[in-house]
C-alpha cells in the first residue's frame, strides 16, 4: 500500500507556506483475480491529493483531495482543472483562524475545459474556457452552511 508517481511542492511566501503533494494510490500486487482486482484496477485511476498551509497572520488550513485523472485528451470538451492535476474531485477541509472557530467543509468540485473558438482546427489554435464548480457543506460549532459556486478560470476576449 501507499502513493505512487508522487509529487510535491513547497511554497513559500511573505505572507504564509504551503505543502502540498499529489499522487496516485498503490496497491499490492497479490490482489489478482475477481473483485480484489477490479478494486486494484480502479484505484489506479484515481488520484490523492493532500496540503497543509499556514499562514502566518494566524491561520491554518489541512485539506485532503481525492479525484479522477484529470482528462488529458485532445477533446473539445474534458474534465481537468487548469493544473492538470486533477479531474473531478471530492475534498474534505479543515481550517482553523487561531483564536476563532475552527471549521470543517465537505464537497465536490468538478473542472470543465470547453473549447469556445477554433474548435475544428489544430488544438493547439483552439480557444478553451475553464469552468469550476464546487459545491461544500461547511460545518463549524456555530453553524451550518451549504455553498455553491461556478467561476471561469482565464481570460475571455471578445
Amino acid at each position: 500500500f501507499g502513493i505512487q508517481d508522487t509529487k510535491l511542492a513547497l511554497a513559500a511566501t511573505t505572507t504564509g507556506v504551503k505543502l502540498y503533494a499529489i499522487g496516485s494510490p498503490k496497491l499490492p500486487d497479490v490482489m489478482e483475480g475477481g473483485f480484489l482486482e477490479v478494486i486494484a484496477d480502479v484505484a489506479g485511476n484515481f488520484r490523492v491529493s493532500a496540503s497543509a498551509e499556514l499562514q502566518f497572520v494566524g491561520s491554518a488550513v489541512l485539506e485532503l483531495r481525492v479525484g479522477t485523472d484529470p482528462d488529458t485528451s485532445e477533446s473539445n470538451f474534458a474534465v481537468v482543472n487548469t493544473a492538470g492535476t486533477l479531474g473531478m474531485s471530492i475534498y474534505i477541509q479543515f481550517e482553523h483562524v487561531f483564536g476563532g472557530i475552527p471549521t470543517q467543509t465537505l464537497g465536490v468540485n468538478i473542472p470543465l475545459k470547453i473549447c469556445v473558438e477554433r474548435c475544428d482546427g489544430a488544438y493547439a489554435d483552439r480557444y478553451f474556457l475553464f469552468l469550476i464548480g464546487d459545491l461544500s457543506l461547511v460545518v463549524s460549532p456555530t453553524a451550518q452552511l451549504v455553498r455553491g459556486s461556478l467561476k471561469m478560470d482565464g481570460w475571455w476576449n471578445n
